[in-house]
């Protein structure tokens, strides 16, 4: 009797287990085959269903010659089922860590596959992620409004924005956060940090800080509502010669979002470009800004002319500007590297195109292709490659206006966009594309300096030819 009901709990136990490794498996997959539906219908250029499940696989048995096996299965289900098999195969009596780590391991492997040959990230980020993503997009992100770092082993505010909800509360540069709502933060990771800072708009949050220089008794306790804190994404100042008087307005776009159109209608109105000679663009900080209000900007400093084309899974669409032009009548110069790359670049070319701006400094980084969050069904998104910018056929009059005295160096065929005066060294511009990070933490400062300083000296003997021209005439 007792063997009995032995035997009987160890089949049960095996059931048991054989069925939650069903189940892990079956969701694991099917995670897997719902983002390959995903990427099926948004992505640009997409691998076919057996090339996703061929690398997915490989993540599972790197060993075996699986190609021939997957090429055989000729449906969907076909394919579900083989990978629900090699899962249970494979991961049978595998445990710990190499186990917990396995999922990932098995998307990224697909999204790897799905990434090649586009030069961008494909991979997937959290609902959270996304959510911040899209409100970093629209300007309107909701926290606190600080650019958080550490000292001491405290999260630290190394920058308080202007009008947010950290700076009306009485937060100050520098000051360390001892604890939020009762929390103590010594030692407590960044990331972990702003999970905490992070929540819906409205909620109460109180954080107890104090200036590194100050001693405990000196710590304040700040209590404020989460709000939308807008980031400014534009900086300028003015830049005066003071032999000829000529005024050059040097605005940097750090990122674009649903703002920064704005932001430079407030530039061009307020004090410090009132009586501006020339402006200097620098796009040499951007890296892939967000489509639809890079389209908006391009559209806001143009005067009528084709932008580019956006090339998607509908086809190509066309994009006219209308006749807003933003700081009209006057020289504009855009700054560009490597660093300057997608959407950033095809802001580049639509001004290059349009004889709206000289390009001055280094080739950018030929990335054509727009990686953008599309979301899952079950929740997150996945970044994808949906769309690939192509620049306006037309190029610069060489005959007129600032590109009289230099020679066109770009085809619209081009992936990237090419100054019309180089301000770096031909060694310096042959970087892969997939040493851009590398570049981008190395990028000598004299060479940036070098560049806006070539820029201004362009525009002022732009001007003066003006003024030449106008006395003549």
């Amino acid at each position: 009797m007792i063997n009995r009901i032995l035997s009987f709990l160890i089949a049960a136990l095996f059931t048991q287990e054989t069925a939650f490794a069903g189940d892990e498996a079956e969701k694991n997959v099917d995670r897997i085959m719902s983002a390959m539906e995903v990427i099926l219908e948004h992505h640009i250029e997409p691998p076919t269903r057996q090339e996703m499940v061929l690398a997915a696989a490989r993540a599972l048995d790197p060993e075996k010659r699986l190609s021939r096996e997957v090429s055989e299965l000729a449906n969907q289900r076909a394919l579900r089922k083989y990978l629900v098999d090699l899962w249970r195969k494979k991961t049978d009596g595998v445990a710990g860590p190499s186990r917990a780590t396995l999922p990932d391991r098995f998307m990224n492997a697909m999204l790897k596959r799905v990434g090649a040959g586009t030069g961008l990230h494909h991979h997937v980020i959290s609902d959270a992620d996304y959510l911040v993503n899209r409100q970093l997009a629209d300007n309107r992100y909701v926290g606190i409004g600080i650019h958080l770092g550490a000292t001491r082993g405290y999260p630290t505010a190394m920058n308080v924005f202007e009008d947010g909800p950290a700076a009306r509360a009485g937060m100050k540069r520098s000051d360390m956060m001892v604890a939020i709502n009762g929390k103590d933060m010594e030692g407590v990771a960044l990331p972990e940090v702003i999970k905490i800072l992070r929540g819906q708009e409205g909620q109460t949050v109180n954080i107890e800080v104090r200036h590194p220089t100050e001693s405990e008794e000196a710590t304040r306790t700040l209590e404020f509502k989460r709000g939308v804190a807008p980031l400014k994404t534009i900086s300028y100042r003015r830049h005066v010669h003071t032999e000829n008087e000529h005024v050059i307005l040097g605005v940097t776009i750090n990122s674009i979002t649903g703002s920064t159109l704005h932001e430079l209608r407030q530039a061009e109105t307020s004090d410090q470009g009132t009586g501006i000679n020339g402006v200097v663009l620098d796009l040499r900080s951007l890296g892939n800004a967000d489509r639809h209000h890079t389209v908006t900007l391009a559209n806001g400093l143009l005067d009528g002319g084709t932008m580019g084309e956006l090339v998607g899974v509908k086809g190509v669409r066309r994009f006219e500007a209308d006749r807003e032009c933003l700081f009209r009548g006057l020289p504009m110069a855009v700054l560009v590297n490597s660093r300057t790359s997608g959407m950033s670049e095809w802001l580049a070319a639509a001004l290059q195109s349009n004889q709206r701006a000289m390009i001055v400094g280094g080739q950018t980084a030929g990335q054509q292709y727009i990686g953008e969050p599309v979301p899952l069904p079950d929740g997150g998104a996945i970044v994808l490659a949906t769309h690939r910018w192509v620049r306006a056929a037309k190029g610069p009059n060489l005959e007129s206006g600032m590109f009289r005295r230099h020679k066109a160096t770009w085809s619209s065929r081009s992936k990237a966009v090419w100054p019309d005066v180089f301000t770096i060294r031909e060694t310096e511009q042959r970087v892969p594309f997939s040493d851009f990070q590398t570049q981008f933490r190395t990028w000598p400062p004299s060479i940036d300096q070098e560049t806006e300083k070539k820029a201004i000296e362009l525009l002022r003997d732009t001007i003066a030819l003006e003024q030449l021209g106008e006395q003549e005439g």
